[in-house]
């Protein structure tokens, strides 16, 4: 709000997008991984810049990304050459300074590079106060480098599936990794929502207005501070991409609330949303008219979220 104040004192147009992607990674490195940063008041911040080649338009897709997708048989082999070309270049330009003229260091290892030394330093203070992501994980980590998930069992003749206890672990590596998607698929998304929804009020100051008044009626400082639902929501957000055993296992340690009893006591409104739905389309259909099926969508999807 003060470099606001400040583009406002000053009276000429200004770029409210390059404010929203410092205020979204000053959020995500400060709540996720305690990190004291300050990108809003130092724009050459390393993270910040690190952050931004990620969605660069001029960043190039490289060709062991284009084999991996038209060869996926042989990822392993892609994934380590790719990691080999990634550690070449942090190297190179770390280590001889001037190499820097001529190849850049690769933004992925960068990001690895760096959540490593986070969790290295924040094992190395041991417990804190601090409830960030980090801290949340960092409380189920394992000294181990790989975990294996037991797969769900069937009895024979007989449809009964046993499902063996899970690990409530994560690796180092497992927690490195959703650090960096948690920064990759956070910084782009929310600024560019952000600026989004900032250019449609400024150009609908009508709207702008009544979105205003309705939260200076139905909202004051004290309501969002007793909000009920804030914490759970904050560790029952979805990070992760792995597949199978090992998603569940990771999801079953950072989100306990997110568990399969407390889906199926949701199904009753979810049930309630596809009724609506179905009446809905049965409206449309005695109609006998086209209509946006899309909208119908977009309604029962924000409904039953």
């Amino acid at each position: 709000m003060t470099k606001l104040a400040e583009q406002h004192r000053c009276d000429q147009p200004f770029d409210i997008y390059t404010l929203f992607k410092c205020f979204t990674m000053d959020t995500i490195w400060s709540c996720g991984f305690g990190l004291d940063t300050d990108m809003q008041n130092n724009p050459n911040d390393p993270y910040l810049i690190q952050s931004q080649r990620v969605a660069a338009e001029e960043s190039h897709i490289s060709p062991l990304i284009i084999l991996l997708l038209f060869i996926p048989e042989l990822k392993w082999l892609w994934n380590g050459l790719q990691r080999c070309d990634g550690s070449v270049r942090y190297w190179l330009t770390n280590y001889l300074p001037i190499t820097r003229r001529f190849i850049s260091d690769d933004v992925v290892m960068w990001f690895e590079n760096q959540t490593e030394q986070l969790i290295k330093k924040r094992i190395e203070l041991g417990y804190t106060k601090r409830m960030d992501l980090l801290q949340l994980m960092l409380e189920s980590v394992s000294d181990d480098d790989f975990i294996q998930d037991q797969p769900t069992s069937t009895v024979a003749n007989t449809e009964t599936t046993t499902e063996p206890p899970l690990v409530r672990k994560l690796t180092k590596h497992e927690i490195a990794a959703n650090i960096a998607l948690f920064m990759i698929a956070g910084y782009e998304t929310t600024s560019t929502a952000l600026s989004y929804i900032a250019y449609a009020l400024a150009t609908h100051p009508n709207e702008q207005r009544k979105l205003q008044e309705h939260i200076d009626a139905h909202f004051d400082f004290y309501s969002r501070r007793e909000f009920p639902f804030a914490d759970p929501h904050a560790k029952t957000v979805a990070l992760f991409t792995a597949s199978g055993l090992r998603w569940k296992r990771q999801r079953f340690v950072i989100n306990p609330t997110f568990s399969s009893l407390k889906l199926k006591q949701m199904s009753p409104l979810i049930n309630r949303n596809i009724d609506s739905f179905m009446t809905k389309l049965a409206e449309q259909h005695r109609c006998d008219q086209p209509f946006d099926i899309y909208t119908l969508f977009k309604r029962f999807t924000m409904d039953t979220i």
